[in-house]
């Protein structure tokens, strides 16, 4: 019992605490709550601090990899818009490709605003030479002339001023009668692609040779100009067979078509002619061809038209208006995707009077298609002269007509090669004129409204 009060006793000591015992306990306790408040929350506020640092850190080196390759692009940019620049200063000067009928039509227009006397010109080539430290394809140029100096000088005064550069090889001059000069000049052109005509040897004439000779070019007595409106028949019935479709490929109704010949000796000209088999205009092709010991060609040059076939039709032909009998030889000549040429003849002889439709089956072999129609060519044998005019009209192709042939060109389609930034809206406005038929081209493809098209996709496209 005793002990059990001195405990007692014992523990109501130890409870009464003093005032400053009480205020030091606090005091502890206090400093036990920021220990552990440090210890579970400041500690682990720390580490995370220093994870967010040093991923910060991490992220400003990526910030700075990035702004080097933003500056390095920008220097590429820069650099890439140079470039570019250098090429169109190229490409304004220089022509793309060696094509002659554009460099004919460009010295043609420079003989044609000045007096300088030009009875021709002739191209050699092409071929290849070195610029520098470049080898580039070039055409060579050579026009005999005659004139004054100041005529002389206009001349070269518009060949600087021509949009394309045309290089002065060599200048030859002479005195002629009467103050005038006479002369050489030879040119050089350059290309940076493709030859696209390799034929060597090919002459320019500003005009036909004036011979005299009985006009072959009278119609002849009863002779009447048929109408657009007369239609091209059988020859018995007046009716077009309904198993055949024609198609025309040109009609000469607008220009971009030129007179070209294999040498000096075939000279001519092209031009429209307001008296035609259908339509405004035919196209009068004047000709005087001079043979030695070789045929020798008259072209009419189709090169800008784009006339291409894609299949093998059942036939081609032309509308050709003859004032008189020829030997000459009348065909197409074709290229294929290679570069050959291909040609096909089409009358041997031109032996009526008046119009004509002539014609005859193209190749039919699939392989060599699709096949570019790019000359329409006159040809005389060897050791004879020709001369005369010929009128041409529509060339037409037949196919067969299949069943339900008619119904099918209702529903006629073409195909679009899709460009980097288009859209269906934007494709209908280059086909149609207009933004609201994109949900024909859109149903046709299997594509919705939302869908982006990829540069090289290739889209159907009703006509």
């Amino acid at each position: 019992m005793e002990a059990k009060i001195a405990t007692k006793n014992l523990m109501k000591k130890k409870i009464n605490l003093s005032k400053k015992e009480r205020s030091l306990l606090i005091l502890l306790l206090i400093v036990i709550l920021f220990w552990l408040f440090y210890k579970l929350a400041f500690t682990k506020q720390a580490i995370r601090i220093a994870e967010l640092k040093q991923e910060k850190n991490s992220y400003n080196e990526e910030l700075l990899k990035i702004d080097t390759i933003l500056s390095r692009d920008k220097a590429i940019a820069d650099e890439w818009a140079k470039l570019d620049n250098d090429i169109r200063g190229v490409q304004s000067k220089y022509f793309s490709t060696i094509d002659q009928p554009e460099i004919m039509h460009m010295l043609n227009d420079i003989v044609d605003n000045n007096n300088l006397k030009v009875p021709g010109m002739y191209f050699n080539g092409p071929d290849y030479a070195m610029l520098g430290s470049i080898e580039t394809k070039y055409l060579g140029i050579s026009i005999p002339f005659e004139g004054d100096y100041d005529e002389l000088g206009t001349f070269f005064s518009l060949l600087r001023s021509s949009p394309k550069r045309f290089l002065v090889n060599q200048l030859a001059i002479s005195k002629g009668n009467e103050g005038k000069l006479n002369g050489q000049i030879s040119l050089n052109t350059y290309s940076y692609d493709e030859i696209i005509d390799s034929e060597s040897g090919s002459t320019y004439n500003a005009g036909v040779q004036k011979v005299i000779k009985e006009d072959p070019f009278k119609p002849y007595e009863g002779y009447v100009i048929e109408s657009e409106e007369d239609i091209y028949d059988d020859g018995e019935t007046g009716i077009i067979e309904e198993s055949e479709k024609r198609t025309i490929l040109e009609d000469f109704e607008d220009d971009n078509i030129y007179f070209m010949s294999t040498s000096s000796d075939v000279t001519g000209k092209v031009y429209r002619f307001n008296s035609s088999k259908h339509g405004k205009y035919s196209l009068r092709t004047e000709y005087f061809i001079s043979t030695v010991d070789k045929e020798e060609r008259a072209y009419v040059v189709l090169d800008d038209k784009d006339i291409y076939l894609k299949y093998p039709p059942s036939s081609i032909g032309v509308w050709a208006h003859s004032y008189g009998y020829s030997p000459v030889i009348l065909g197409f000549r074709f290229q294929d995707q290679e570069g050959n040429k291909i040609d096909l003849e089409i009358a041997r002889g031109i032996n009526w009077m008046g119009w004509e439709f002539v014609e005859t089956m193209p190749p039919q072999d699939i392989n060599l298609y699709p096949l570019k129609l790019d000359r329409v060519y006159l040809e005389l044998g060897a050791n004879r002269d020709d001369y005369g005019v010929i009128l041409f009209d529509n060339i037409e192709t037949e196919y067969p007509l299949m069943d339900n042939e008619e119904e099918k060109q209702d529903k006629a389609y073409s195909f679009y090669l899709v460009q980097y930034g288009d859209t269906l809206e934007s494709i209908s406005e280059k086909i149609y004129g207009t933004k609201s038929k994109y949900k024909e081209i859109m149903n046709q493809n299997g594509l919705s409204q939302n869908t982006v098209l990829e540069a090289g996709q290739i889209l159907v496209v009703p006509k």
